[in-house]
């Protein structure tokens, strides 16, 4: 048995579909992380869920969903808003002058392993990735 802090652990919050909630989408992910002891690597799951929460609001309708999930050292960030599977978000290319294209390119660099689903009424964007700062708190062990 491990003895420390829990390893499985989520919270999701609902927003409104505006831009002034992707701050406080991004603030939810930074507490989330503060309050399980992983708050000297929340920036990457910050910036993350400010790019999906942005293409929720752009691509998407209806309530937004924001999920985070953490089993032992996998930080799972989930983004579900109401748009409908025949506008994929990884299809716009992005081009050194276009304005957009560049959100799931930076999933991608800052995730483990990312994807979406497509249902007939909701689109969900996730990232995974690894925690790979000391939790606060936790033995810095021999050393």
């Amino acid at each position: 048995m491990r003895k420390g802090r829990p390893t499985d652990r989520s919270q999701s919050q609902r927003f409104p579909p505006a831009p002034i909630e992707i701050g406080r989408a991004r603030q939810f992910v930074h507490h989330q992380m503060l309050a399980w002891g992983l708050g000297s690597d929340s920036e990457p799951y910050e910036l993350a869920v400010s790019e999906l929460v942005t293409n929720a609001i752009v691509h998407g309708s209806g309530p937004i969903e924001v999920s985070v999930r953490l089993h032992e050292d996998l930080v799972h960030v989930e983004v579900t808003d109401q748009g409908d599977a025949e506008h994929s978000r990884g299809s716009r290319p992005a081009g050194p002058a276009g304005v957009g294209g560049w959100g799931l390119k930076i999933i991608d660099g800052l995730s483990d392993d990312w994807g979406e689903s497509h249902e007939a009424d909701r689109t969900r964007v996730w990232m995974e990735r690894r925690y790979r700062g000391r939790p606060h708190g936790a033995d810095p062990g021999p050393g």
